[in-house]
């Protein structure tokens, strides 16, 4: 039988508030991460594997090393920093190029405004995911006894995981890392990320199918109900989230005063 992913339903502002700090009570002292998707629908996997085209990982490994390598040759023209491979891999992820990464925050408001502020429009129902992310990098490296671990760019369990990787162990499991904050949206909010591996596997199914989580899951998700979105998404802003908060730049000025005077809709 598969592991259950728990899920909490909740209708109001004050609601979701009360069940991520029960959230937290249950973790105790984990450093957690969250994750706003306005559909409940959507599968937590990366921008690279939602390509209809990609049907098995060698296809995913080959676009995404294309795109890696023509990003590299054409994006000097835009940016004149010179960045690392790993800067570059993140800066593609701001700019919404297809990558195998998948955005979290270390905040629940944060995931919440991401939620709420489309999904509003249409009434559906949305999600905020919650993940232990040291729990979950131990559980599904398991095999290799892997402790409670949050990795970075720089640790030696993610260079295969990397486009430029043309190695033949690379590993197959999704990962939490530490991101590298190069941009003022990173950074604003608070962005953490999964890194996934070599196989198309969404993480929904990944945790499903661990051995080591018929109990303890790292990951569950918090519906908000459909109907009260749009009420959730203002109570948000009443306490400072907007989208000059999320977005500190002209871009996140320009759509505060879209929502502001009526025209978020649109």
């Amino acid at each position: 039988m598969p592991n259950t992913i728990p899920e909490v339903t909740v209708r109001d502002f004050a609601g979701y508030v009360a069940a991520i700090e029960n959230v937290r009570t249950n973790f105790g002292s984990a450093e957690l991460w969250y994750r706003g998707v306005s559909r409940s629908v959507y599968s937590l996997v990366p921008s690279l594997f939602r390509n209809i085209a990609i049907t098995n990982i060698d296809i995913a490994v080959n676009i995404e090393r294309n795109i890696y390598e023509e990003y590299s040759f054409r994006s000097p023209a835009y940016d004149s920093k010179t960045r690392d491979i790993w800067d570059l891999l993140f800066l593609m992820q701001h700019y919404r190029a297809p990558t195998r990464l998948l955005d979290w925050t270390a905040s629940p408001l944060v995931a919440l405004f991401f939620a709420t502020a489309r999904s509003s429009a249409v009434r559906e129902d949305a999600t905020v995911w919650v993940i232990d992310p040291a729990g979950w990098n131990s559980g599904v490296l398991h095999d290799i006894s892997q402790g409670r671990e949050i990795f970075s760019t720089k640790d030696d369990m993610l260079k295969t995981y990397h486009p430029t990787d043309t190695s033949k162990s690379r590993r197959s499991a999704a990962l939490a890392a530490e991101g590298i904050i190069n941009n003022p949206r990173i950074n604003a909010q608070k962005g953490k990320f999964v890194i996934f591996g070599h196989q198309l596997k969404s993480m929904e199914d990944a945790a499903m199918e661990c051995p080591v989580w018929e109990a303890n899951m790292p990951i569950l998700r918090i519906k908000c109900v459909g109907a009260e979105v749009a009420a959730m998404a203002k109570s948000l802003g009443h306490y400072g989230m907007t989208y000059t908060s999320i977005y500190p730049d002209l871009e996140g000025l320009a759509a505060e005063l879209r929502v502001k005077h009526g025209f978020d809709h649109v």
